[in-house]
């Protein structure tokens, strides 16, 4: 099938739409892509993929940082050993996540491993390298890779590594390496050098008040935005169940895709069933509106249930009148024949149900084979539709069919041919068409429909 799409994008776009494309197409540099989907599965859902590619970066910065520290020059040879020990613990760390490729994993893999380098740290060197600070923002982070729930542990480890760089600084003892000795600690002393600032007990009780601080807002917000989150979710789960309602399933999935855009295609051949019933508005002047619309609600919905059942594609009904067609989606393997089974069946649903409701009502029916046009029309309460001569032809093959009939064209004629049995009714005059030669279907099924 041609399948042509007519783009009618507005030329003003959205500024936060062009920043993201800014950031999707930056992400999309063979390097940085790379680094972003480390760890990724092809069945990693939007918010695993957004979480692995933020606990990625932020895993790559800290091992970044920790190797940049080798270059130091005035790094003491005692504190290289500890970054090649750190570094080399995050890169594991890495790897294992590779391996398990879990946004936990990597948590508990390289994070464990920097919060005692950082606790050790703060030992060392006290507030002086600002050490402290890189505890205080491990809960924060664990909050949103293992969740709110989760993060209370890491919460407690900090606060408690904080209360203890406090407490026991002033009983640190006094121990002096040779391999300690640098700018920094030129008397080689490990925890007591004269370049360490001493933790005060002001500055760890507003570190401490800020750590919870900074925990219980990313909590929250968190715990809020998952909330969204979900309602996000459901709501877009009831669209989508809407839409698939309304359109076809191919149709569906292509309107969720585009932006901006009229989805049109060029089908060259399709077979499209045209029914009206006969009798209807006499029943309308005879009985209530309710009446009226409970009789057409069962009437159409019995017709909706045998569509599906012979796997033709309901597009519409007009009034009292009702189109369907056959070969007209992608995904679509029904044909003309198929077209006229329901047809004949659609002749028997109405036969009784007019019985059960103690009406005169029959029903015309017209099929017809040829190209049509199908796509999404409209801006207010857009609609799926099919279009073109074969249509028309539909339509009038059912206005100038005797009552509970069937009127097929020639074209139609020729692709049922030897699955079902039908009668040569002669030349019919149709509105602008003059004569047609018109042939109409019996109920005999010479084999069935493939």
């Amino acid at each position: 099938m041609m399948r042509a799409e007519v783009s009618i994008r507005s030329p003003e776009s959205d500024p936060r739409r062009q920043r993201a494309a800014a950031i999707r197409a930056l992400l999309q540099v063979p390097p940085l892509y790379k680094v972003v989907t480390f760890g990724q599965d092809p069945s990693d859902d939007d918010r695993t993929r957004r979480l692995k590619t933020m606990a990625v970066i932020v895993a790559v910065v800290m091992t970044l940082f920790s190797a940049s520290m080798l270059f130091v020059p005035e790094r003491s040879l005692f504190l290289r050993r500890l970054d090649v020990l750190i570094v080399a613990a995050e890169v594991n760390g890495l790897f294992w996540y590779w391996r398990i490729r879990t946004a936990p994993s990597l948590f508990y893999l390289v994070v464990p491993p920097y919060f005692a380098f950082m606790a050790f740290s703060a030992l060392i060197n006290g507030t002086t390298e600002g050490d402290h600070f890189a505890i205080m923002l491990i809960p924060t982070a664990a909050v949103v890779i293992l969740g709110p729930d989760r993060a209370l542990g890491w919460l407690a480890a900090a606060l408690a590594t904080l209360f203890a760089v406090y407490s026991l600084d002033p009983y640190l003892p006094h121990w002096t390496f040779e391999s300690v000795r640098s700018v920094g600690h030129p008397d080689g002393s490990l925890f007591h050098s004269a370049y360490k600032q001493h933790p005060t007990f002001l500055e760890m009780e507003t570190t401490i008040y800020a750590t919870i601080l900074f925990f219980f807002i990313t909590r929250s917000a968190y715990i809020q935005l998952t909330r969204m989150g979900e309602q996000i979710k459901a709501e877009k789960a009831k669209v989508d169940q809407l839409m698939d309602a309304v359109y076809p399933a191919s149709v569906s999935e292509r309107l969720k895709v585009t932006d901006g855009q009229i989805i049109a295609d060029d089908i060259p051949e399709a077979s499209v069933l045209y029914a009206d019933l006969e009798g209807f508005s006499r029943f309308t002047k005879q009985n209530d509106p309710q009446d009226v619309v409970a009789f057409l609600d069962a009437m159409f919905g019995r017709f909706d249930m045998l569509a599906e059942h012979h796997g033709v594609e309901k597009i519409k009904t007009i009034g009292d009148g009702y189109l369907a067609a056959s070969g007209v989606l992608a995904e679509d393997t029904s044909d003309a024949a198929d077209l006229c089974a329901l047809g004949l069946d659609m002749i028997h649903a109405v036969q009784v149900l007019s019985k059960v409701h103690g009406v005169s009502i029959g029903v015309r029916i017209g099929i017809h084979t040829g190209p049509v046009m199908a796509g999404v029309m409209g801006r207010k309460r857009p609609h799926f539709d099919i279009w073109g001569g074969t249509v028309n032809m539909a339509h009038r093959l059912q206005a100038t069919a005797p009552r509970n009939t069937i009127q097929i064209s020639e074209e139609t004629c020729g692709r049922v041919a030897g699955v079902f049995d039908f009668k040569h009714r002669g030349d019919v005059r149709m509105k602008g068409l003059g004569f047609v030669p018109c042939w109409t279907l019996k109920p005999t099924l010479l084999k069935a429909a493939a």
